[in-house]
């Protein structure tokens, strides 16, 4: 390397974040070879509470003077070129071009808008609602993160989710959908609404960077609010990334008398040990097994068995992405407990989901409720 230690200098911008400076030396190749010894230290382990751990490092690296001749303009410039290797994946190094100048802008602007809406209450929370695959009544719903931009229009949460992720805010909007989520429901109990437990989705994050058990406890006691109100749902990828500290927060969880889902069932790791091991209620099965369910046998041996595997288990089973009565009758037929998806209620904000669960209040002295009537467009089904 052309740098030695006297040339160097390391601080600490924040978070998880360091700045490694280096003087009077080529400066791209310098701390490229700098680059290169900081990712061969961290490819060593180490022992700490008798834990095995290793830890990687995404570098961007910026250069005087074809990348900056000032120390601000060449900081943003290497912290764009950290964003550029956090997209490249694990223990990727990447040197700043102008090329990744005007998508880099925009993304540090949506970050920027990211944190306003979540200071001034931007977000909104959808829900879908849940239907008993037999009665075919609303018994539950999912929250949905929507964010309506002013002057963008709707934001797709695959959008603005992962440069949340890339700047620490995704445990911030963790919290913030579990307060709006248990404020909808003390709102909903206070009009005198037959209350329906409401999902949210829990991220990796939120386990490993946060603390879902105290986010979850404080939210409902400030909306004074029955934390089993509450229904959490996570991936199998999130469950197996971290089996420890998982296993412990969903203990915590199911302490308060939340219900657990693990959603997308079987396209993760697919480890039937977790379902014996975790305090889970719930499997949810992925929209892409249910797809073809009617048409292809394979998928529809696969969510039988799946279900049938659940009901051994004393585990409920929702079918997610059903959009079809086809799907709907071969679901009905294998025993599925609830159904969720397009045919029979998309994600509508608070207050027509207040008017299709009061409207299945009115309805419910009637035995064979018309649930067409509640914004369904399911009519005619034999009941199983």
């Amino acid at each position: 390397d052309n740098a030695d230690a006297d040339s160097i200098e390391l601080a600490r911008l924040g978070g998880d974040e360091f700045i490694v400076y280096v003087r009077n030396a080529n400066a791209a190749g310098a701390a490229q070879g700098i680059a290169a010894r900081i990712t061969d230290v961290l490819d060593e382990p180490f022992i700490t509470s008798g834990h095995r751990l290793t830890v990687t490092a995404s570098i961007g690296i910026a250069a005087f003077p074809n990348h900056g001749r000032d120390s601000e303009t060449l900081l943003k410039h290497a912290d764009t070129a950290v964003h550029e290797a956090k997209r490249a994946g694990r223990k990727a190094t990447v040197l700043y071009s102008q090329d990744m100048g005007a998508g880099a802008l925009a993304r540090l602007e949506l970050e920027g808008e990211i944190r306003e809406a979540l200071q001034r209450d931007l977000f909104q929370l959808y829900y879908q609602p849940k239907f008993c695959a037999d009665t075919l009544k609303i018994i539950g719903a999912e929250a949905l993160l929507r964010w309506f931009h002013p002057t963008r229009g709707e934001i797709s949460p695959g959008d603005f989710i992962p440069i949340a992720e890339d700047a620490g805010l995704i445990t911030d909007i963790g919290r913030w959908v579990a307060a709006a989520a248990f404020r909808q429901i003390r709102a909903w109990r206070d009009t005198g609404l037959q209350l329906v437990p409401i999902a949210i989705n829990l991220s990796g994050a939120d386990f490993y960077l946060g603390d879902p058990v105290e986010m979850i406890r404080e939210a409902a006691r400030r909306e004074e609010v029955l934390p089993e109100r509450l229904q959490v749902e996570l991936t199998e990828s999130v469950i197996m990334r971290d089996v420890d500290t998982v296993k412990k927060a969903l203990d915590g969880i199911k302490s308060l008398g939340c219900q657990i889902a693990v959603d997308d069932f079987g396209t993760g790791y697919s480890s039937l040990a977790y379902l014996k091991r975790f305090p889970l209620d719930t499997i949810k099965i992925d929209r892409s097994f249910v797809r073809d369910i009617a048409t292809v046998p394979d998928d529809d041996a696969i969510c039988a068995a799946i279900i049938a595997m659940a009901k051994r288990l004393g585990l409920s089973v929702v079918a997610e992405g059903v959009e079809t009565e086809n799907q709907l009758r071969r679901l009905r037929a294998h025993g599925c407990d609830q159904v969720q998806g397009y045919l029979l209620g998309r994600p509508v904000p608070a207050d027509l989901f207040m008017q299709m669960v009061s409207a299945q209040r009115t309805a419910a002295n009637d035995s064979d409720v018309d649930l067409s009537s509640t914004r369904t467009n399911v009519v005619g089904l034999p009941r199983r």
